[in-house]
């Protein structure tokens, strides 16, 4: 009886023993998982947020593009009309669009970019006033507006 008694006892500290030294490793290994993920995780984070200082970057020095052909083109026509003095509104370009017009252009979303985020399930943008074609193709300020030409090859 003694004996039975110290052999379940032996069997019972080695399953113990190997029931913890198991245990210990799949800890050691959830660890190293978690701190893995975390790792991953904080890169993300850091990579989102160099993403968007690029884009938040890249959108001032568009803005600063746009002002600074603004400003040429009020010079060259500031110029014009002194330089000519028949005082003329726009004599560079007569059929240019007025500044409003030119913002309520710019507001507007093209169709095949209003559905972009949602698949094209996207309600339709409110309708404006058609646009010229010698709006489209003599004026730069509505070249943002042209959609974006196909370079994808086709496959015949």
């Amino acid at each position: 009886m003694l004996l039975q008694l110290l052999a379940a006892g032996v069997l019972g500290a080695l399953l113990t023993y190997g029931y913890t030294r198991w245990r210990g490793r799949e800890d050691a290994e959830v660890k190293r998982l978690r701190a893995r993920l975390t790792a991953k995780t904080d890169e993300l984070a850091a990579y989102k947020t160099e993403v968007q200082g690029h884009f938040l970057d890249t959108a001032e020095a568009l803005d600063a593009l746009t002002s600074a052909h603004r400003n040429v083109f009020e010079q060259l026509e500031r110029g014009a009309q002194r330089l000519v003095g028949d005082g003329r509104q726009g004599a560079l370009n007569p059929d240019a669009p007025t500044p409003d017009a030119l913002e309520q252009i710019a507001r507007r979303v093209p169709p095949e970019l209003a559905g972009s985020d949602t698949g094209g399930a996207a309600e339709a943008p409110e309708p404006g006033p058609p646009i010229a074609a010698e709006d489209v193709l003599d004026n730069p300020a509505s070249a943002a507006q042209r959609p974006p030409p196909n370079l994808t090859p086709s496959r015949n």
